[in-house]
């Protein structure tokens, strides 16, 4: 979650693998929670590989995962 301002905004990562030829970098996205989750699965995210630089937009099949709370990406993994 993010405080804008007064208020707090849910934050949604959202992945794709880079479609460059040699990169296939995970490329996560992050845009507030859309009420209407519908909207928010159809409408295709722009993304920008960290790696090579490249802007893409993916939607539906292309994405590896949607609407994962940001904190859980952020979450830090440990090793028994």
């Amino acid at each position: 979650m993010i405080h804008h301002g007064w208020k707090q905004v849910d934050v949604k990562a959202t992945g794709a693998i880079c479609p460059v030829p040699g990169c296939g970098t995970l490329t996560i996205a992050y845009r507030c929670a859309n009420s209407d989750l519908q909207a928010l699965q159809e409408e295709p995210c722009e993304f920008i590989c960290d790696q090579c630089g490249f802007e893409f937009m993916a939607s539906g099949h292309d994405l590896l995962f949607q609407s994962v709370p940001r904190d859980w990406l952020l979450a830090q993994v440990s090793h028994a």
